[in-house]
């Protein structure tokens, strides 16, 4: 049995070297966000993070929405997640994945986001979940996933 005790948000600030131009935009910095959680499994706590950039125009693709706008979307939707992820408790890092996944989505539909975007939130808890586990069981990721530690079988 697992259950997510708290978690937290961290965000830095990137610069690339030179523009790194995709689709309808040409980055030249972004935010970096660290999503931290606290995962108590057999009494005892472990700490898992995951982190991903917030890459202007990847989920929307709206032209005429502002850059700041859009980040300000992408940070929403991880707070979201990082709030309503504590206190979720499951038999397996896989079940509590799909209840962040399942309030995130329902979350999303309400707020009128894109399911790619409010999904991202998600996955980042789910990483984070992921790591608290593998730690708990000493195994690396491949290890963790090979011998169904995850619970996804």
């Amino acid at each position: 049995m697992l259950k997510i005790q708290e978690s937290d948000i961290h965000l830095i600030r990137l610069q690339t070297r030179f523009p790194a131009k995709y689709g309808i935009v040409s980055m030249t910095g972004c935010p970096h966000a660290f999503v931290r959680v606290r995962v108590e499994i057999d009494n005892r706590a472990f700490t898992g993070i995951a982190a991903d950039n917030l890459p202007p125009k990847w989920f929307k693709k709206d032209p005429d929405q502002p850059i700041p706008e859009e980040t300000d979307e992408m940070l929403s939707v991880i707070e979201n997640a990082a709030k309503a992820c504590v206190g979720m408790t499951g038999d397996s890092a896989f079940d509590v994945a799909r209840q962040i996944s399942a309030a995130q989505s329902a979350w999303g539909t309400g707020e009128g986001h894109p399911p790619l975007l409010s999904n991202f939130g998600a996955t980042l808890i789910e990483r984070a979940v992921i790591e608290a586990v593998c730690k708990h069981a000493n195994l690396a990721f491949a290890e963790a996933l090979r011998s169904n530690a995850l619970g996804v079988n």
